[in-house]
């Protein structure tokens, strides 16, 4: 079972390792690559909506999220998450949505994943929400959100999750699309898709939770690189793409970057000492004092 931090925002501190809780819309930190961020935080809600004859009912306070494909709309159940990205670092390598499973009667078909589009109404109620004013909802739909407002970010089986543990999904297009948010604040929707009745439901945690941990999104970053501060005139790089395959001096824009690069491994992978004197693509020009 993965843990995630306690409702709030959990910090962790490096030397305990103990879990402290804050209230500020701020990212926690894992470690120096990995960062959390909950619905609890900041401007995040999450709720689910229900439609029929609860179409008018708002589940925002609820400690459960629900999702249901049922054969009427009266039955059906989606959940909205809403993620504030403020405090997130740049430079995002990885990211995955992990939930909380309450209950799960049936494994049979699968969990799909939504993001509401920028420029839709991403500053939904929580607490006003319901399935007649939900953004994006098809509310003619059992399952299904409108297209134009939505984008598919992929799906998980239900028989990859079990009650009672926590588990991730990712996908490219969740990358793609957390990487475009434009306006720090993004909204995953969810919704049971492929089996209906009986006991069609799931249920997640909501962040008003007192059993388990809130939606989270676990964002890696990619790695930064410490320069020589006595031959560069920075003192902090971010790993250039180029790592992942091969780079050569022109992936550079100064002798110090390429240093960093350099110093950072501790050998010359990349080939970039010619002179096999310590010293990385010589030919390039070095950085301009501030």
């Amino acid at each position: 079972m993965m843990l995630f931090p306690a409702p709030s925002q959990a910090m962790v501190n490096a030397e305990s390792e103990s879990i402290q809780n804050v209230d500020k819309p701020q990212v926690a930190p894992i470690n120096a690559n990995v960062q959390l961020i909950t619905t609890a935080a900041g401007n995040g809600a999450d709720t689910f909506i229900r439609g029929g004859s609860y179409s008018s009912q708002n589940n925002g306070t609820n400690g459960k999220l629900v999702v249901k494909l049922d054969n009427t709309v009266s039955y059906s159940r989606k959940t909205y998450l809403r993620f504030d990205l403020s405090e997130l670092n740049d430079g995002i390598d990885d990211v995955s949505l992990n939930l909380s499973t309450i209950n799960l009667p049936n494994t049979k078909g699968s969990i799909e994943f939504y993001g509401l589009n920028d420029g839709v109404e991403e500053n939904w109620s929580e607490t006003k929400t319901t399935w007649n004013n939900a953004p994006g909802n098809d509310t003619y739909s059992t399952n299904l959100f409108l297209s134009n407002q939505t984008t598919y970010l992929g799906k998980l089986p239900a028989a990859s999750i079990a009650t009672g543990d926590s588990f991730s999904f990712n996908s490219p297009e969740l990358l793609d699309f957390i990487k475009g948010d434009t306006d720090d604040i993004v909204t995953i929707l969810i919704n049971r898709a492929e089996y209906k009745a009986p006991d069609a439901y799931i249920v997640f945690a909501s962040k008003e939770s007192t059993e388990y941990s809130p939606p989270t999104l676990m964002a890696t970053l990619k790695p930064a690189v410490q320069s020589n501060p006595e031959t560069d005139t920075a003192n902090l790089f971010e790993l250039p793409d180029c790592v992942n395959s091969d780079c050569n001096c022109s992936d550079f824009k100064t002798q110090e970057e390429a240093q960093a690069v350099f110093n950072y491994f501790g050998d010359d992978r990349f080939r970039l000492d010619g002179n096999k004197d310590g010293l990385a693509c010589t030919s390039l020009p070095h950085a301009k004092a501030p």
